[in-house]
């Protein structure tokens, strides 16, 4: 009788991490998401994408995911935005299997010659913290001469 409720018990465990392990569980939701080296001016929008790395042996990786996802959309992209990762485990008798499923639009972030235009305050932001408006002038100092004027009138 006591091998019975044993054995019930043992069945009862696998069948309840079974059913856990088939819903893929929410890890993160994300504005703006890149491994990449990108700056933040967005030069063209692409495809929504998805991006999936898998271990059972070595470990996943959500850094691979995300590559995968941007790379889903092809070489002109380097980043993702409005998205979300997911982490999904499946149990099974010998071992377990993690899967980093990551999605999102793909995006083509300006590039990296452009860097210097991009260093552009936001001026709303000044409104809300007035403290900043000193550094912002002094990072419009950092623009090339034909950009400063246009970046230093919106604190006149």
């Amino acid at each position: 009788m006591k091998r019975v409720n044993f054995l019930s018990a043992i069945i009862l465990v696998i069948a309840v991490l079974l059913l856990l392990s088939c819903e893929p569980m929410r890890l993160v939701d994300y504005t703006i998401i890149s491994s990449k080296n990108a700056y933040l001016p967005i030069e063209k929008r692409g495809p929504n994408v998805e991006g999936k790395d898998c271990g059972i042996v070595k470990p996943a990786n959500v850094k691979q995911a995300i590559d995968n996802a941007i790379e889903q959309a092809g070489i002109d992209f380097n980043g993702l935005i409005d998205g979300v990762i997911y982490i999904k485990t499946t149990y099974f008798f010998f071992g377990v299997k993690q899967c980093y499923i990551v999605s999102g639009t793909a995006v083509k972030f300006q590039s990296e010659r452009d860097k210097n235009a991009s260093i552009v305050p936001h001026s709303r932001f000044a409104e809300f913290h007035p403290e900043s408006i000193e550094a912002q002038k002094k990072l419009c100092m950092t623009l090339p001469a034909d950009q400063q004027a246009n970046c230093l009138a919106q604190f006149n």
